[in-house]
């Protein structure tokens, strides 16, 4: 399972560090099966968990693990890979340029 995991961790990282640098950022590479997905594109007043839910990518807020949710920067969030298929990780990735352009 280990290596299965690995294989998708490093997907989404080689993709990001390739194609999405100036978009949106990854962190807490190290932190289990998800990542803290930094935005830097201004959705204004659109939710930018509804964007991303129209283009068929779930990310969720981060705030709820912050002692003082209020604290909690509006552009980050959490962006969960295991259950996404590994043969499905290069759609969603392109879903992700898409609606970070």
């Amino acid at each position: 399972m280990r290596t299965h995991y690995q294989k998708k961790h490093d997907y989404i990282l080689n993709f990001f560090n390739e194609n999405l640098t100036e978009q949106a950022s990854l962190s807490g590479s190290d932190a289990g099966l998800h990542f803290i997905l930094t935005l830097q594109k201004d959705f204004g007043s659109n939710d930018p968990i509804k964007v991303f839910a129209e283009n068929k990518v779930k990310i969720y807020p981060v705030s709820p693990f912050w002692a003082n949710p209020s604290d909690c920067p509006v552009n980050q969030f959490l962006l969960g890979y295991g259950s996404i298929p590994l043969m499905e990780l290069p759609l969603a990735m392109e879903a992700i340029r898409t609606t970070t352009a």
